[in-house]
């Protein structure tokens, strides 16, 4: 029960202190630290109450993973220690996620599978790849100066018929086309 509740305060906490970072003063003097893995997953977590999805969109959110990685398993935790509303399951490929899925998070090894990532209608692709914008992805979590900051391709998002509320795009840094294939930054 404790840990259920510690896991919903660093939650909140994660999520509300936008930008996230590592530790409140920096680097050197860390007091409250989360895992950057536990960082995304909150990230993922959440991103799907600022899109709004194609007329007709279900409720009930189905969030799904394509591949393996430690925010994966950090995505899992949270979805069974919220009692989201929704579900989490993985997949093993895109056609199989535009058909079951709402929302996909492709691990950095799975993202190279694809030139470009597809863009399915009502299906949002987020992934932590330093080369997800560049392969066609909608939001990257991308690490810059020990923050994590979504960042945003608004027209592939738009391709898939998905539109990002003004909140997302107040805290987002937003590319195109051109600028696409920025990597992490980890200074």
């Amino acid at each position: 029960m404790l840990q259920r509740c510690y896991l919903s305060l660093a939650s909140a906490i994660a999520f509300f202190a936008l930008p996230f970072s590592w530790s409140v003063y920096g680097k050197n003097t860390p007091v409250q630290s989360f895992a950057e893995h536990d960082i995304k997953a909150v990230y993922v977590y959440r991103l799907a109450n600022f899109i709004r999805w194609p007329e007709g969109h279900k409720n009930n959110l189905v969030v799904c993973t394509l591949g393996k990685d430690s925010t994966t398993r950090s995505l899992e935790t949270l979805f069974r220690q919220q009692h989201a509303k929704g579900h989490i399951k993985a997949v093993n490929s895109l056609t199989d996620a535009a058909l079951q899925c709402d929302l996909v998070f492709v691990t950095q090894d799975m993202i190279t599978q694809f030139n470009p990532l597809p863009q399915y209608k009502g299906l949002l692709t987020i992934s932590d790849s330093p080369v997800a914008m560049g392969e066609g992805g909608m939001i990257e979590l991308r690490t810059m100066n020990y923050q994590v900051k979504p960042v945003l391709h608004l027209e592939n998002i738009k391709n898939a018929q998905l539109n990002v509320s003004s909140q997302l795009l107040r805290i987002a840094i937003l590319v195109s086309d051109l600028e696409g294939e920025h990597g992490n930054d980890n200074e």
